[in-house]
């Protein structure tokens, strides 16, 4: 055999074997293990933010590209399930009842570490009866599809909200940008998030622990939605312990009559260790373990996001 038809081959074979490994990581059932290793995780989540008292995760579906988590009910009857979910829905935010779907579902892809289109929430009364269903759309975000619970009018930790006056905001190199009825508002929507992004970045980006330097992604969901991931973190939210940290941030932007509110809900996993990355199974969250911490830094962030935008 010559030389060239070796080497024709070794290279042949070393893309065969790529290919293979791609196609291997796209699927979500090699990660069964570790799905499965989050349920309990979750129902404890669930039971310190209040949700468990009407719904707990009761099983999870797992196929090539897609996980569904199945909510099943406490309560035996609809009326009853209807008036415990609502009051609580209620709670969380008056103003906006898919705001705790949309926090649960946000905090499940947050635990299982995944993307948000492969995730589906599927709320039961029973094994048959789905009640309600929530899914990603690349075009409107997380998606609140109810069937019968939703009638009238949620207890986790509630998100942080900034209310910044119109004539405050100021997102530009120029003057304060008017919004205007001829459809800028999405347009500086967009701006204003895009500040946010820009700040985070620049921020994170000179963050990091032990010999890692911090790992930054960024998903824009939609033109008033920004998530943003940081990983490989130390002493950021638990600034007096030496944790790897995992932070999430969720924003969500909307402009009312004379003002323009920023909701901030932050999620965080820590775990320890002797300066080597850990494993996804051994990050444990801060919302149970250190809610307090993670209430003041989302606290701290909220008015350094007030700042850069009104200055």
């Amino acid at each position: 055999m010559n030389i060239a038809r070796l080497l024709t081959i070794i290279i042949l074979a070393f893309f065969l074997t790529k290919a293979t490994t791609l196609s291997a990581q796209s699927d979500i059932r090699n990660d069964s293990a570790f799905f499965n290793s989050r349920i309990e995780t979750l129902n404890e989540w669930l039971n310190s933010t209040g949700v468990g008292q009407v719904f707990y995760l009761s099983s999870i579906k797992i196929k090539k590209s897609k996980l569904e988590a199945i909510m099943t009910s406490k309560y035996k009857d609809i009326d009853s399930l209807t008036i415990a979910w609502n009051v609580l829905k209620h709670d969380y935010d008056s103003t906006d009842l898919n705001a705790l779907y949309r926090k649960v579902f946000n905090f499940f892809a947050f635990e299982f570490e995944l993307g948000k289109d492969s995730l589906t929430l599927n709320y039961k009364l029973n094994e048959k009866d789905v009640i309600a269903e929530v899914l990603y759309n690349k075009k409107k975000g997380v998606v609140v599809k109810s069937k019968s619970l939703d009638r009238g009018f949620s207890k986790t930790r509630n998100f942080s909200i900034m209310n910044i006056e119109l004539e405050s905001l100021n997102v530009s190199d120029g003057p304060v940008i008017e919004y205007a009825a001829s459809g800028s508002n999405t347009a500086n929507l967009k701006i204003t998030r895009n500040k946010i992004n820009e700040y985070l970045t620049e921020y994170f980006s000179k963050k990091g622990t032990f010999w890692y330097d911090a790992e930054i992604e960024i998903l824009k969901e939609t033109y008033n939605e920004l998530t943003f991931e940081v990983t490989q973190l130390s002493e950021e939210i638990l600034d007096d312990r030496n944790y790897f940290e995992y932070i999430r941030i969720e924003f969500r932007l909307a402009k009312k009559e004379g003002e323009f509110d920023i909701k901030i809900d932050v999620m965080g996993k820590y775990c320890g260790g002797f300066g080597f990355l850990p494993r996804r199974s051994e990050y444990r969250n801060m919302e149970t373990d250190f809610k307090n911490d993670l209430e003041r830094y989302e606290a701290k962030l909220a008015i350094r996001i007030k700042n850069l935008l009104t200055n």
